[in-house]
């Protein structure tokens, strides 16, 4: 089974740039106001590192047992998550984290088919406040200031 050179070089990057990330985080001295509380300098950083270097591990392993029959062509929902994710870029430097992310994650369902209306109002409301609640509460990190995030700090 040959694996096709194309398939397994962004994800060899990604594992590198991430290792790369992961040992550069040894060297943070400070951490942002927003997590001082909860983490110490590096452990987000090597946490979201790991995460991507072993996501990056699986592929490889899939895509070295999957052999030739993937496209080579990114899907239509590739594109639109990449601009969804730039309209939450937009979203949070206009100035409301939370309604960022409420777009941010019904917008990503909507992206990859999800059209059930409740489904979409679950992610879009319930899961950004249950995610900001859990961060507030479990971590003590203080959210970007905004409209909605200002409603519940007071």
């Amino acid at each position: 089974m040959g694996t096709r050179l194309s398939t397994i070089l962004p994800l060899i990057a990604c594992a590198l740039i991430a290792g790369l990330a992961y040992g550069w985080s040894y060297t943070f001295k400070d951490v942002p106001p927003m997590l001082i509380r909860g983490f110490q300098p590096g452990a987000f950083p090597r946490l979201v590192a790991g995460i991507i270097i072993a996501l990056s591990l699986l592929g490889l392993w899939h895509a070295r047992h999957a052999g030739d029959d993937r496209p080579d062509a990114l899907p239509r929902e590739f594109h639109l998550s990449v601009l969804m994710l730039g309209l939450f870029g937009g979203l949070v430097l206009l100035g409301d984290f939370l309604f960022a992310l409420m777009i941010g994650c019904a917008g990503l369902a909507w992206c990859w088919g999800e059209r059930r209306v409740p489904v979409l109002l679950a992610l879009g409301l319930v899961a950004p406040v249950v995610v900001v609640l859990f961060f507030d509460a479990a971590f003590q990190v203080r959210f970007p200031r905004g409209f909605l995030i200002n409603l519940y700090y007071g």
